[in-house]
């Protein structure tokens, strides 16, 4: 048990300075005027692809009845209502009971999840 707290120990000591080594060479760049430098760090490579900037621009109202929008107005609409169902079933949970008949598998979902 030692051993573990002494590698935790070690491992923090290595995160701290690794993080200091970091806002120094930030720190740095600041000071010579190099904003540019530091804001690579926040500018992502891999851009983001159009159906999620549509989405993210409709936003909440994606869930909000509407009498008529233009046709871009819908495409747009059509689209968020996609990825944002996209979302949902990405984070839905499917629950299979397997097992032999009459092993009692119903009656175990009745009982927790109150089915019939």
């Amino acid at each position: 048990d030692d051993d573990k707290s002494a590698q935790e120990v070690e491992a923090a000591r290595i995160l701290q300075w690794s993080r200091m080594i970091v806002e120094l060479h930030m720190f740095a760049a600041l000071v010579e005027g190099k904003e540019e430098a530091l804001l690579k760090a926040y500018k992502s490579n891999f851009p983001m692809p159009q159906h999620l900037r549509i989405a993210l621009d409709v936003g909440d109202a994606v869930f909000q009845a509407v009498d008529a929008l233009s046709p871009e107005e819908a495409a747009k609409r059509a689209i968020a209502l996609i990825v944002h169902g996209r979302y949902l079933l990405s984070r839905t949970r499917v629950l299979v009971v397997i097992g032999e008949p009459d092993s009692g598998k119903s009656n175990m979902l009745n009982r927790i999840f109150g089915l019939k």
